[in-house]
């Protein structure tokens, strides 16, 4: 069962990590805005971009970043822990 929308959205605020990028990236054509996304990952050294995009799915990782598809994630990262 959800939750509380309000109380996502305080937990994903206080978890949070906002980031500036100030590298621009251009390796997904397809979709411009996949790009963001890798800039923000760079940005925040991220440990995994956990996505059901299928462009950047396809690149399988990016600057030694995992790219995991959520249901990947939770069976391989989350079950781990």
């Amino acid at each position: 069962m959800i939750g509380d929308p309000d109380q996502t959205v305080a937990l994903i605020e206080a978890l949070a990590l906002l980031v500036a990028p100030d590298q621009r990236i251009a390796v997904v054509s397809d979709d411009e805005t996949d790009n963001r996304v890798l800039e923000a990952a760079v940005a925040g050294a991220a440990s995994y971009i956990v996505s059901g995009d299928r462009h950047l799915l396809e690149l399988g990782a990016f600057e030694q970043i995992p790219i995991l598809a959520p249901a990947v994630f939770c069976a391989q990262v989350l079950d781990d822990r």
